[in-house]
């Protein structure tokens, strides 16, 4: 068991797949609607938040690594030369 601040926090028992065995985490959209997006619509979410990142500190260099993980990350099916272009876009706005 593993004590933080003292108290005891439960440990979720890992299976054989992956799976949490407690489902004490949330692993997907939980509301109605919230994966019905178009492709589309996820590009132009994901360019808001590299867009987003960029006024946070990050480079211009950094544009496409944050797109490519952005992407990755949500599944995002993007050709590498759409997303060269986005990065593109991006570092001249």
């Amino acid at each position: 068991m593993l004590l933080v601040g003292g108290l005891p926090l439960p440990c979720a028992k890992i299976s054989r797949q992956g799976q949490n065995e407690h489902m004490n985490t949330q692993d997907a959209p939980i509301q109605d609607g919230s994966d019905d997006s178009t492709n589309d619509e996820q590009v132009s979410g994901i360019i808001e938040q590299v867009r987003a990142d960029i006024d946070m500190g990050h480079t211009h260099e950094d544009v496409l690594v944050l797109l490519r993980q952005r992407f990755s990350e949500t599944g995002t099916e993007v050709s590498n030369e759409r997303m060269q272009q986005l990065a593109e876009q991006l570092r001249n706005a």
